[in-house]
């Protein structure tokens, strides 16, 4: 992997990697009260990226159903608000400087939410416990939100999909969704190539889901 791209991931990665004894070090300098050196250890305030709904769906069909749309399951890795690299096949880290604007799986779950009032097909949207008289529930899991740097920075979004009856627990359907499109390990470039992949993936679950409620 090209240094400039390894130099950017998250320092505190790396860190967890030290020895003991040098992370004890690092942590007696901090509590001697070494100001200089304190401010030198503090990593720089990240900056924070928002994921967008799609809009754009065309003219609104016969609303049909209402549904109830779960937070995603997904890996401790993605299960938090910082943006992943694929550095390796097998190996995985996050992108320094840089986080989402609330944890993935839920920031996901608003988006997906907002997409299906924007596209008007059906006739409720929300989350649990939002007193809905749901004809299903849709249940995902976010099994890639990534830039893949080891094959030339894609970024990829993979979700699965499941649409669960409310009178039986029966599956309904279910299905997997994916995007890839030209990403970056720059934070901006890389935040917005994984907003783009993921509102490609949101417009297939919103016409999936319409077409089984």
């Amino acid at each position: 992997m090209p240094t400039d791209t390894r130099s950017i991931l998250d320092a505190g990665d790396r860190m967890r990697q030290l020895p003991r004894s040098a992370g004890a070090v690092l942590l007696s300098l901090c509590l001697a009260g070494c100001g200089g050196m304190g401010s030198l250890l503090s990593p720089p305030p990240a900056e924070t990226f928002d994921l967008t709904a799609p809009s754009e769906f065309g003219p609104p069909a016969a609303q049909r159903g209402a549904l109830i749309v779960a937070e995603p399951a997904a890996l401790r890795i993605l299960d938090t608000d910082r943006i992943v690299v694929r550095v390796r096949e097998n190996e995985v880290a996050h992108l320094g400087g840089s986080q989402w604007a609330d944890r993935l799986p839920r920031l996901f779950q608003a988006r997906v939410i907002q997409g299906f009032e924007n596209a008007r097909r059906l006739r409720m949207v929300g989350r649990p416990g939002e007193g809905i008289d749901a004809t299903a529930v849709l249940q995902t899991e976010i099994r890639s939100f990534e830039i893949d740097a080891a094959r030339g920075n894609v970024a990829r979004v993979e979700i699965t999909a499941r649409l669960v009856s409310t009178r039986n627990g029966r599956v309904i359907a279910g299905e997997i969704f994916r995007a890839e499109i030209p990403g970056s390990t720059e934070q901006r470039a890389a935040a917005q190539a994984l907003d783009r992949a993921m509102r490609e993936v949101i417009v297939r679950i919103v016409a999936w889901t319409a077409r089984g409620i």
